[in-house]
């Protein structure tokens, strides 16, 4: 998305075009608190993703230069120096690996995501409070007490810490309001339903879509770069394995720069499933192309959603924090652990 968050913080003629539901589309507290949150995982996962990579770099260099100094360097090529660097690249590494677990930025990253995002489903879901206002003072009424409330759950969630994903289920994260047979409010709750349609439902559609989007033409790089590594190692094993074969035949061929060449290249591989393994870029994709689905069907499942904005608040956040469950359940998966 080019502009992260659009659902949340909206332009100035958004304000104007919704102005009877203000107190849906701004709240100070939720917003406050979404905002923090954001802060800092963002923060977070950068600093993860950036020393992790950089760490698991760093050691796959060192382990290279130990292979080279074995298999093909002179006393010349690797003297003292060049294995003091190489020395001091492993230990950056390995120091880099320490301070992401002791100042605990996956952690930090995954809790205040998941925050973040059970934040936006709160202020979504006060949607359905429409239906049930018959005045913008009202409403405002209704969504004050709502907000309060579930923010108090969530915080209460939020204290157990990292633990709080293994606990969450994408029903204790939904509260459905009791609602009349009939709106109170026709023009409010046609109003609410405009809105949410254009915040929630189109904008996280548009973003699965963009999200999609971007992994397939990173994993098309990815999986051909992978390929060809993997190819690479299997032919000059295959080679190394020949040349030792032919020693017995008499024939003496020096397969140091073979035996080398073979070893970085699954190194090189090992390095480069260690950084998917963290990203996790496959799943994700998949995640969200199933989540795009999802909305597609429920859309078209419930032609007459117009007249139940309850019902339409309900499913939307129901596929929405089904995604979130899953990527509660993938985030054990991420790590750049050796």
């Amino acid at each position: 998305m080019q502009v992260a968050n659009r659902d949340l913080f909206v332009t100035d003629a958004v304000q104007k075009q919704y102005a009877n539901i203000q107190a849906l589309i701004n709240s100070d507290l939720l917003d406050e608190a979404f905002l923090k949150h954001d802060k800092i995982a963002n923060r977070a996962k950068y600093q993860y993703h950036r020393l992790g990579k950089l760490a698991i770099i760093l050691v796959a260099i060192s382990a290279i230069f130990t292979l080279a100094e074995a298999l093909i360097l002179n006393d010349s090529l690797s003297g003292f120096l060049p294995t003091l660097i190489a020395a001091t690249m492993a230990g950056t590494g390995i120091i880099l690996q320490c301070y992401l677990i002791l100042t605990k930025q996956k952690t930090k990253w995954l809790v205040n995501r998941f925050a973040s995002e059970r934040i936006r489903s709160l202020k979504f879901q006060a949607y359905q409070l429409a239906f049930s206002a018959s005045d913008a003072d009202e409403l405002n009424t209704l969504v004050s007490a709502f907000v309060h409330k579930q923010f108090s759950k969530l915080n209460n969630e939020l204290n157990a810490g990292i633990a709080v994903l293994k606990n969450f289920s994408p029903r204790m994260g939904l509260e459905i309001v009791k609602a009349p047979a009939k709106p109170k409010n026709s023009n409010m709750s046609d109003m609410a339903f405009e809105a949410y349609h254009d915040l929630r439902v189109n904008y996280q559609r548009n973003f699965a879509l963009s999200e999609v989007t971007k992994f397939q033409s990173r994993r098309r790089l990815f999986n051909s770069t992978q390929d060809m590594i993997y190819l690479g190692a299997a032919i000059f094993a295959f080679l190394s394995l020949g040349a030792k074969i032919s020693e017995r035949f008499g024939f003496i061929i020096d397969t140091g720069w073979i035996d080398f060449v073979a070893v970085t290249l699954f190194v090189l591989g090992a390095t480069e499933a260690i950084m998917d393994n963290a990203t996790l870029e496959e799943q994700s994709q998949t995640r969200y192309e199933q989540y795009s689905r999802d909305i597609d069907v429920l859309l078209s499942e419930k032609a007459n959603l117009r007249k139940k904005l309850p019902d339409l608040v309900a499913g939307i956040e129901r596929i929405c924090l089904n995604e979130l469950d899953n990527f509660c359940r993938a985030a054990d998966r991420i790590s750049y652990r050796f």
